[in-house]
């Protein structure tokens, strides 16, 4: 990160597994994904293609090197592929500290999509192609297809991943428009009082007043919109992800929205036909 601002690079190499420096990123949080998910590559263990200036004669710019051997007191040279040497300081300590002071911990928000996006990449490749699987029984081949069909979460979850807005007005999505919220200026809070709806026509509680908002609950729960609906409304939303300052608030006349992005999860091409 700081030679990223240091420099003016607009991208960081990733010193995991699979990319081996060689491929490189903007944004920052998409590394950390992959050094959590893979790993770093291996006797990696002292940071060299970040722009460091080691008084070790590491050449940052050649990814050579000149290192005293701490055990048999041999000068150790090579380029950027040779083995590292491990220093008495624990090095890939120090380096996953500083992967800690730059992404974390904070709260994902919206930005859970930048973690998720390998799990949705390989969801994909389970649906199509499919991954060829050997049966041991019948000692044939055959296509194996994956697929998530429901998540499983709480409701501050339900608002990150899916994107709807479940605080204060609007804050039902199965009611959306429809939500009967009501402001309490005492305590500064919203409270929803029209829940009864979900209720039986003939329930005991529709009919009690004191108890609730003063009134009949006569009104029907309206169905939940289809997937088709539901990504109609977020098809067109438009969102920076990553940990950066970010613009607040909507356009002067835009329509207010309790949607606040489209969901990687839309990025699944069965997505939109489940019950989402």
């Amino acid at each position: 990160m700081e030679d990223m601002t240091n420099t003016g690079n607009v991208k960081m190499a990733c010193p995991c597994r699979d990319c081996n420096n060689n491929q490189k990123w903007s944004n920052p949080v998409q590394v950390r994904n992959h050094l959590i998910r893979r790993g770093f590559k291996q006797d990696y263990t002292r940071w060299i293609w970040h722009g460091e200036s080691l008084e070790t004669g590491i050449d940052t710019g050649t990814g050579s090197r000149n290192q005293e051997d701490h055990n048999s007191g041999s000068d150790v040279q090579g380029d950027g592929n040779d083995d590292m040497v491990v220093d008495e300081c624990g090095n890939l300590d120090q380096m996953l500290r500083d992967l800690e002071d730059d992404f974390g911990p904070k709260q994902p928000g919206n930005d859970i999509d930048v973690y998720l996006a390998p799990l949705i990449e390989d969801l994909q490749k389970l649906w199509l192609p499919g991954v060829q699987m050997f049966d041991a029984y019948s000692k044939e081949t055959f296509t194996l297809r994956a697929m998530i069909f429901c998540t499983i979460n709480d409701f501050p979850a339900y608002d990150n991943l899916s994107g709807y807005s479940v605080k204060g007005e609007k804050a039902c999505p199965i009611c959306q428009d429809d939500t009967d919220d009501m402001w309490l200026t005492n305590c500064s809070k919203t409270v929803y009082m029209g829940h009864r709806r979900f209720l039986p026509t003939n329930h005991a509680h529709r009919k009690r007043k004191k108890e609730f908002n003063g009134k009949t609950e006569n009104n029907k729960a309206r169905y939940p919109l289809t997937g088709k609906e539901v990504y109609s409304r977020v098809k067109d939303i438009k969102v920076d992800l990553g940990k950066f300052k970010k613009k607040r608030g909507r356009k002067k006349g835009a329509p207010k929205s309790c949607w606040k992005k489209r969901s990687i999860f839309w990025d699944l091409p069965y997505w939109e036909h489940l019950e989402v």
